[in-house]
């Protein structure tokens, strides 16, 4: 295998520095963030100033020993699980439950559309792997919601 190497300079030193490493295919295993997808409220129509909101509801057969959520948010928001406020980057295992389950955002878009984009990547008590993402299932809208909307006994129907 051949070995790329790469070359730069720190200009304010002068200092030379090298990196050398084999490139190497890295699989990305079926379920995993390329089935993410990026979701928009307002069917991509510009949301400039408005308030999103985003539901997916979900079941779980356990609670995952443990559940790590990487969201990325345009332009700023804050993400709900079961309607408690999490981090856009964390282990959220503790936040869910046998059964019913819901992932909740509330988005503040600058400019353009607002959109959402998260993985939950999660580990069974057998260590098996499963995945939740962003994608057609999860419901959108710029209406305002009522008090209760980001938890999981919210009919969104």
């Amino acid at each position: 295998m051949k070995k790329a190497v790469i070359l730069g300079m720190a200009l304010a030193s002068s200092i030379v520095f090298a990196f050398e490493f084999e490139p190497q295919a890295v699989a990305i295993p079926e379920g995993e963030a390329s089935a993410s997808k990026l979701v928009w409220a307002g069917d991509g129509v510009a949301t400039n100033g408005i308030v999103s909101y985003y539901r997916q509801a979900f079941r779980l057969p356990e609670v995952p020993t443990k559940a790590f959520l990487d969201a990325y948010l345009d332009d700023a928001g804050t993400v709900f699980v079961n309607g408690n406020k999490v981090p856009q980057t964390g282990d959220i295992a503790s936040f869910l439950v046998a059964g019913g389950n819901v992932i909740a955002i509330r988005l503040t878009n600058g400019h353009g559309s607002s959109a959402a984009l998260y993985l939950v990547s999660c580990e069974g008590s057998k260590g098996d792997k499963f995945y939740l993402h962003s994608d057609g299932t999860v419901k959108g809208t710029v209406r305002p919601q009522p008090q209760g909307w980001e938890k999981s006994d919210f009919d969104d129907s």
